[in-house]
């Protein structure tokens, strides 16, 4: 027995959509014609999808194979019955991947100013330690730092503000701030990344690099995390220079070591290849490049 598309597409909707109810809610229609739909898939593919835990269906080995075959074409196909009847507004569901560290602190703010410019598009949000494995996984695009090593993607790379050092008014009372990059040796700092609780900072001023060996008591793998301890006091850390600029302008962080900067690796971002991308996924691709390529703008409530 062959699959019906129908079924295959409301099995993506499930997919994506966190399961039966969501689905359902997604595609306004009953969550039992959802389950049939599932029911009948299964037994079209003679295979089992989902496994039950607990109360909830998690999408199996054989589901997440199925799910990245099929997800593509029938994205495509929508797209084009869009197209032919000039339905050019982006609609559909977008799944993006990044680092746990730069999307925990840049983009939420960016995927808000997108879902409100582009009402019809859902965006899925994945902060991994390994984002390009979730292309394996079927997701759309997936940010990526470092060297890039899987060239079967597409790849854009992403301008990225300089890190700089910030402190707290509390933190400057207690304990004051450097005036030269070794004396951050004698001061507590916020570690970004992990698990060592020391580092090496590579800052540089106005006569090149100077690498600094840093300590801490505190290491967090997320820079909002990072933000938020220095706000607290706990010590000298290294922020995204647009965060750490909204900071000091409310007050809650102070500029250590102006003149100095920490450029770290590059950002780029995957995406599939193909000549017809749904136009979901070119609308985000897009207005992610240019918000890397100019100052990324905050307002104060981004920074919680």
């Amino acid at each position: 027995m062959d699959a019906d598309m129908k079924d295959l597409q409301i099995f993506v909707a499930v997919v994506e959509h966190g399961g039966v109810a969501g689905a359902a809610g997604a595609l306004r229609v009953a969550k039992s014609s959802v389950s049939r739909a599932m029911a009948r898939l299964q037994a079209a593919l003679d295979a089992a999808l989902f496994d039950r835990v607990g109360r909830n269906l998690e999408l199996n080995a054989t589901g997440r194979r199925l799910y990245a075959r099929v997800e593509a074409p029938l994205a495509a196909i929508a797209e084009a019955t869009r197209e032919a009847t000039n339905q050019d507004v982006p609609r559909g569901h977008v799944r993006l991947s990044a680092p746990i560290g730069v999307g925990s602190e840049l983009l939420p703010r960016l995927v808000a100013a997108f879902v409100r410019r582009n009402p019809e598009v859902t965006v899925a949000v994945k902060l991994d330690s390994d984002p390009a494995a979730a292309m394996r996984d079927g997701f759309d695009m997936a940010i990526v730092g470092g060297r890039l090593e899987d060239s079967s993607y597409r790849c854009r790379r992403l301008v990225v503000s300089p890190f700089r050092a910030y402190a707290s008014p509390s933190y400057e009372a207690r304990r004051g701030l450097p005036r030269a990059p070794e004396q951050l040796e004698q001061h507590e700092v916020i570690i970004f990344g992990g698990p060592h609780t020391h580092a090496t900072w590579e800052l540089t001023g106005p006569e090149g690099p100077r690498p600094v060996r840093v300590s801490g008591r505190v290491v967090a793998n997320s820079l909002a995390f990072v933000r938020q301890a220095a706000t607290a006091g706990l010590g000298i850390a290294l922020l995204p220079e647009t965060p750490g600029r909204l900071a000091v302008d409310r007050g809650l962080l102070m500029p250590v070591l102006p003149e100095f900067a920490l450029y770290g690796d590059p950002l780029s971002i995957l995406y599939r290849p193909g000549p017809h991308l749904p136009s979901r996924v070119t609308r985000l691709l897009e207005f992610l490049i240019e918000q890397f390529q100019g100052p990324v703008t905050l307002e104060p409530h981004d920074l919680g």
